[in-house]
């Protein structure tokens, strides 16, 4: 069963080498859609705090895969969702985040958000859906029986909202 960390938004080197991407992003972090990988790294290079958390992804051993939600199934309606369901190759764990084909400020305050997901995941040593489910048992709360949700999240999705906001005040 596929479960997700559905961001607050509810309530509200990337694939350069494989899809020749001009976006600059950390190799811990796919994005196979060069538009979003370019609005995504673009929004990095504005927030401190979202480029923060990519760097701590790329500390780690995950790789993380920014996606469009499936088009069925429950994560076709959410703005954006962390998959629990981790899979595991050689000795990367690799983490899919599903965000919504929007590319505005507001949608990267949701990339941020369920990087910031990730980041929880990746600085553990969780490897299967049932230790993650352990972990957001112990630091953060159900929004469901299907979701979770931590404020270390939604404060970095508030955080990245702002920053974002100002360097659009700060370039006018």
């Amino acid at each position: 069963m596929l479960r997700f960390l559905i961001g607050a938004a509810m309530t509200m080197t990337t694939a350069t080498r494989l899809l020749a991407c001009d976006a600059a992003l950390p190799d811990h972090v796919r994005i196979p859609d060069c538009r979003k990988a370019a609005a995504v790294a673009d929004a990095a290079g504005r927030s401190a705090t979202l480029n923060d958390l990519f760097q701590r992804v790329q500390r780690t051993n995950g790789l993380i895969f920014i996606t469009t939600p499936p088009a069925i199934g429950r994560a076709k309606d959410i703005l954006g969702g962390l998959s629990l369901d981790i899979s595991v190759a050689g000795s990367f764990r690799i983490l899919r985040i599903y965000v919504t084909c929007r590319l505005d400020d507001t949608a990267m305050a949701v990339v941020g958000h369920e990087v910031r997901h990730a980041v929880e995941v990746l600085e553990t040593s969780a490897t299967t859906e049932a230790e993650v489910d352990a972990l957001y048992g112990r630091i953060g709360w159900p929004m469901s029986s299907l979701s979770f949700e931590t404020q270390a999240a939604i404060d970095a999705q508030n955080t990245i909202a702002h920053e974002l906001r100002a360097s659009r005040t700060d370039h006018k």
